[in-house]
């Protein structure tokens, strides 16, 4: 099993790669998985203390970007029901989305890699 800090569901690797950038600075592990099937595959040898969930990402690499957070998070709590999660997505969609699943929710216009990263922080009590 290969435990992280941070396991991240991001199919825009600009955006993970500024978030992973922080999130090493901050000496926290990081994992990004692009695609639902990824982290499915990934997900009976993983663990994270905090997993981050794009809202809309395709199902296999290269794929179509559909709405796929509600899947992921229901893959995460499959091999870790008590798994802390948030959707990090903009859009209308997203507060919905995170208030139905029963997890955290961080605006992508309001937060940051970097904000993401100590928001994260602060919740695994790092701060």
């Amino acid at each position: 099993m290969t435990n992280y800090d941070i396991v991240h569901v991001e199919d825009d690797n600009r955006y993970s790669g500024l978030v992973e950038r922080r999130a090493i600075e901050a000496g926290l592990t990081y994992v990004n998985f692009p695609a639902l099937d990824e982290l499915e595959a990934a997900l009976p040898e993983t663990s994270a203390r905090f997993w981050v969930t794009d809202g809309r990402f395709p199902k296999t690499r290269g794929g179509g970007v559909e709405n796929n957070s509600t899947r992921a998070v229901e893959l995460i709590r499959r091999c870790d029901p008590n798994a802390r999660i948030a959707l990090h997505s903009s859009g209308t969609f997203a507060r919905s989305d995170a208030i139905g699943l029963e997890i955290k929710w961080f605006d992508k216009d309001s937060y940051t890699a970097k904000g993401l990263v100590d928001k994260i922080k602060e919740i695994l009590g790092e701060n």
